[in-house]
């Protein structure tokens, strides 16, 4: 166990080897503690700031910090991370082989950074999970490679996801019939996340001359709204949700 106490602790690389259990926690009564991972610090050129073969546990409330590192995550062990715990990750984050990711907690992805899932490798989201991007300038972070996005969380705009996905990915579009949409909402809307509230998004409103807008409508004329689980599950790639526009007329004609 490692116990930070509500201190900050900047190491090299931590490496966990097969069979080996290692828990960061912190038993501070005030802010709990960072543990940054820099192997830049020692000048080597070394690359991996963690090698997890065994298993790395992030109990609540702890940030992991993967910094100046290359490939930030290797091994073939399992990284938990707890409710609330962080995980900072920088650069080129990933190498070609990761342990089990599961995360019930936060996955930022600093602008630029290139995470990579290797072929067989998982990240999985658990419900409580979140993965975000950071702010500043820089290209938005990109989660790739040929591994699988196992998302049972949310992950919000501003991620590019080109991994497999499975559960929560949705390929929403709006089709406003006869009506218009405001200026600058598109037709399509990615959402890796329960509800198309969950990732911070929400379903434009349309307008449409003498009609009143009712909402959106699947092809089963189930009413959806921002706040809707939607249907399925993903298998690969996003589930596709068509939604159309209902309308009311605003002055009926009640009589010839």
């Amino acid at each position: 166990v490692l116990d930070l106490a509500g201190f900050d602790l900047t190491t090299e690389a931590v490496a966990v080897a097969d069979g080996v259990t290692v828990s960061v926690v912190d038993s501070g009564t005030g802010d709990p503690g960072t543990l940054t991972l820099d192997a830049s610090t020692d000048g080597s050129g070394a690359t991996t700031g963690a090698t997890v073969d065994g298993t790395l546990a992030l109990a609540d409330d702890v940030t992991l910090d993967l910094a100046g590192t290359d490939a930030a995550l290797a091994g073939a062990g399992a990284l938990t991370v707890g409710a609330n715990a962080t995980v900072l990750l920088h650069g080129t984050a990933l190498g070609t082989s990761v342990p089990t990711v599961t995360l019930d907690g936060t996955l930022r992805l600093a602008r630029d950074t290139v995470a990579t899932l290797g072929d067989g490798d998982t990240l999985t989201v658990g419900a409580a999970g979140r993965v975000t991007a950071g702010a500043g300038d820089g290209a938005a972070p990109q989660l790739s490679g040929a591994g699988t996005l196992a998302n049972h969380g949310v992950v919000l705009p501003g991620v590019d996801v080109s991994v497999a996905v499975t559960d929560h990915a949705y390929a929403v579009t709006l089709d406003p019939g006869r009506g218009t949409l405001p200026g600058g909402s598109g037709t399509e809307l990615t959402v890796y996340g329960p509800t198309v509230a969950s990732t911070g998004q929400a379903l434009a409103t349309p307008t449409r001359t003498g009609y009143t807008w009712s909402g959106w409508l699947t092809g089963d004329d189930a009413v959806v709204t921002d706040d809707t689980a939607l249907p399925g599950e993903a298998a690969g790639s996003p589930v596709a949700v068509p939604l159309t526009s209902t309308w009311t007329l605003d002055q009926p004609i009640t009589s010839l």
